[in-house]
């Protein structure tokens, strides 16, 4: 039997981190029969906990900054990540981190009214810090704003009809007349990457409004009012720069705020599959036996570029097995997602509400991979 088993899971959105996920489901092979090798490799795509993989495979460290506004505009401590990738000094701004939906009471999620500018912020700080390369990852924001809290954090200015400066917010793009950019682009010989982890374009029954708007305490009639604010947003955009950004693949992520960085000349990138090109994930599935991935839930949507299917994707490349572990498995079997997942394991023991699942995450990742172990010791090298 190959050597190793390399552990490579997202994130289980509100219950564990994929570095704590990699490390329950390492326990669990560790309790098991299987003798060969562990590595783990949490992996990440654009969501929540990107910058701590990051961080955490580089070996690089935070930087924390006080001052920071939150989606409402308060006050807080934020961090940004410093990696070496390569020779290459590159900051790692989470924008969840300063304007995250787990920044806000789920009473305060109006995204009227949330804005990106503590996410501006944290990339101003580390361009001023001397840093020329940053990824921005965009995944669960409170915002949609179409990133115009984030563009003002570095200069820009959002004018009305009576060139006045428009309130932060969704619900306030609609009277936008103008944008002025900065006498001084700070940004001007700054590499930004976008990863998205989600390929929902700005506007339409597929953008960042009606899709992502109600999971962010929009009503229907706030959605329409947030739809045509990114619409107006994105008609004046066009005037600026000659470029169309509504269209984009990605550009509805972070509620749009992927889409308002294509004015600073930001490239947007599906975020699991660039990850796990930074992290030469190829070069670590030599002599490897098996790779275990996993996610909260695991569907269809799944697919369409999250890091689990990543990761499987190039599994199947080098023709190894693929098992993934995961809180909510499909409910009836799907030859798409079968092509890439060769076994997938719920890891929940009996009914339960989220709540309850959710505090069992640990615990049942570390059995389930328990079993799992047990399996692969049963089978031969010629077998697997």
């Amino acid at each position: 039997m190959p050597l190793n088993i390399v552990i490579a899971p997202n994130a289980f959105k509100n219950a564990l981190s994929s570095i704590q996920a990699s490390k329950a489901i390492e326990a669990g092979l560790i309790d098991s029969h299987w003798e060969g090798g562990i590595r783990c490799v949490p992996v990440a795509d654009g969501g929540d906990h990107t910058m701590e993989v990051l961080v955490d495979y580089f070996s690089g460290y935070f930087v924390t900054c006080s001052d920071i506004s939150d989606p409402l505009g308060r006050s807080i401590s934020a961090r940004y990540g410093i990696v070496d990738i390569y020779g290459n000094k590159t900051a790692v701004v989470e924008l969840a981190e300063a304007s995250g939906m787990r920044r806000l009471k789920a009473e305060e999620l109006t995204p009227l009214h949330t804005t990106s500018y503590g996410t501006g912020q944290l990339i101003a700080k580390a361009v001023k810090a001397g840093i020329r390369h940053i990824i921005l990852g965009v995944g669960g924001s409170a915002t949609v704003d179409g990133g115009t809290g984030m563009l003002k954090a570095l200069g820009f200015s959002f004018l009305n009809k009576n060139s006045d400066e428009i309130s932060e917010g969704g619900g306030s793009l609609i009277q936008m007349d103008k944008i002025m950019p900065p006498e001084n682009n700070i940004l001007e010989q700054v590499r930004l990457e976008v990863f998205c982890d989600v390929k929902n374009p700005l506007l339409g029954p597929e953008g960042a409004a009606r899709v992502f708007g109600p999971q962010k305490g929009a009503d229907h009639k706030a959605v329409e009012q947030l739809e045509a604010g990114l619409t107006k947003f994105a008609q004046i955009a066009e005037q600026l720069t000659g470029n169309r950004i509504d269209g984009v693949a990605g550009g509805g992520a972070a509620g749009g705020a992927a889409a308002g960085s294509l004015i600073l000349g930001a490239t947007l990138s599906k975020g699991g599959r660039r990850m796990l090109e930074l992290m030469k994930f190829a070069d670590i599935l030599g002599d490897v036996a098996c790779v275990i991935t996993a996610e909260g839930q695991l569907d269809i949507q799944t697919l369409e570029g999250k890091a689990p299917y990543e990761v499987a994707r190039m599994a199947k490349e080098k023709n190894l097995p693929v098992i993934a572990l995961t809180g909510a498995a499909p409910s009836k079997e799907n030859a798409e997602l079968s092509r890439w997942f060769d076994v997938i394991l719920p890891i929940g023991r009996r009914p339960a509400s989220l709540e309850v699942a959710l505090s069992q995450t640990t615990e049942d990742l570390r059995r389930t991979a328990c079993q799992a172990g047990n399996l692969l010791v049963l089978l031969d090298q010629s077998t697997i």
